[in-house]
């Protein structure tokens, strides 16, 4: 019954914002409805993938932006609080123009090192 509800979020490694948001999302998943995957790490990059979270649920249906968020918040019971925020902000649109802002700004490490790295300050 869960496995219908599933959802795979493609999130950005070189964005400490993502890799934060992932952190807390697990913690909060606590039904392990939610499987994050590293979208540089996969075959093919999806450019607005790399621009907007995209995730996929069961069905094969994807979502980007505010949306996937809005899929990964319906997931999380812990969260069933502010969902009626949350919806307001999908109906609005709010929700998307927010994303927008904080996805524009966000700052990408494209300094990765390797297990055998050292960087000497």
């Amino acid at each position: 019954m869960l496995k219908k509800i599933k959802l795979t979020v493609f999130y950005d490694s070189w964005c400490p914002i993502c890799i934060k948001f992932k952190k807390n999302v697990t913690f909060l998943d606590l039904f392990c409805l939610i499987n994050f995957r590293d979208i540089r790490s996969t075959d093919e990059i999806d450019e607005l993938g790399l621009k907007k979270m995209k995730s996929i649920n069961f069905k094969g249906k994807f979502f980007y932006g505010f949306d996937s968020i809005f899929e990964i918040v319906m997931r999380l019971p812990l969260m069933y609080v502010v969902l009626p925020f949350f919806f307001l902000l999908k109906i609005t649109k709010s929700g998307s123009s927010l994303y927008e802002y904080i996805s524009l700004n966000r700052k990408i490490i494209t300094f990765h090192c390797d297990s055998k790295c050292e960087i000497n300050g």
